[in-house]
């Protein structure tokens, strides 16, 4: 499992990974920790510990990242609603604080969720919002995620073309990151090639 400054970082111009506090980042992993084990009441336990302290201590990048990861439990248990509201609290707190990295993580997981509710082209326009940020930070690993995303979406709305092109340039970017699922990706779109005859 990724640790935080693994899964947040970006360029030098932004004050991240967040401000270094130790008790803040063992919160957030071991809440990780949890959720990857399916534990959701301890993990939530944690994340919420985590936005405690980050409150208190004044780190609003680690409040932004906190809400988000709050928003993941709900969205685990199904209540997408719940959740939907965490995603649009930390994409508000990343927003004041111009934390690119936290903004692109509410915008992928707010895609994610219209995307359950069967709102593709909605989705669609999250992942993008996402896409663009990574653009601008040259987050390679998250670009590759919000194309992934994207090309689902148009998989699911018939253009297997926009897909077919979309994951041509996952697989560039796989390639260049060394990313474990670069099988799988070029699995998908020989599939999807023969989907699309």
């Amino acid at each position: 499992m990724p640790k935080t400054e693994d899964i947040f970082r970006t360029d030098a111009t932004k004050r991240f990974p967040p401000p270094v506090n130790d008790e803040l980042t063992e919160v957030n992993d071991l809440g990780l920790l949890y959720h990857e084990e399916k534990r959701f009441d301890k993990s939530l336990e944690q994340f919420w510990t985590g936005l405690k302290r980050s409150r208190e201590l004044g780190y609003r990048e680690w409040e932004s990242i906190a809400l988000n990861n709050i928003g993941m439990v709900y969205q685990s248990w199904g209540k997408c609603d719940q959740a939907l509201k965490f995603y649009h609290q930390s994409l508000q707190v990343a927003k004041e604080i111009g934390f690119l990295k936290g903004e692109s993580a509410a915008y992928q997981h707010l895609g994610r969720i219209y995307d359950l509710w069967g709102q593709v082209n909605k989705s669609l326009q999250y992942y993008e919002l996402s896409l663009k940020i990574s653009d601008k930070t040259n987050d390679l690993p998250n670009k590759r995620t919000s194309m992934l995303n994207m090309a689902h979406c148009y998989e699911k709305l018939g253009n297997y073309g926009q897909c077919e092109k979309i994951l041509n340039e996952v697989i560039k970017i796989d390639e260049v990151i060394s990313h474990p699922d670069l099988a799988t990706d070029h699995a998908y779109l020989e599939r999807l090639k023969v989907k699309g005859l």
